[in-house]
């Protein structure tokens, strides 16, 4: 598992739209150059479907608001 790569991924969905568009379509595509787990895998495919807000915290890390 790696918060790193997770939050590189939402970064991304969030910045770029072609990037959503493919975790979208072909999400082991958008996801293989990233060390993430099966479950982490999981949670971020259906990321670039949904409405969401970002937040960074006090360390700065980006999390994912509801």
């Amino acid at each position: 598992m790696s918060q790193r790569d997770v939050q590189q991924v939402i970064s991304r969905v969030a910045a770029y739209a072609d990037f959503r568009r493919l975790l979208s379509l072909n999400p082991e595509q958008a996801l293989k150059s990233y060390d993430l787990t099966t479950e982490e895998k999981g949670a971020l495919k259906d990321i670039a479907k949904s409405h969401f807000k970002l937040d960074v915290d006090a360390k700065g890390y980006i999390r994912l608001v509801s």
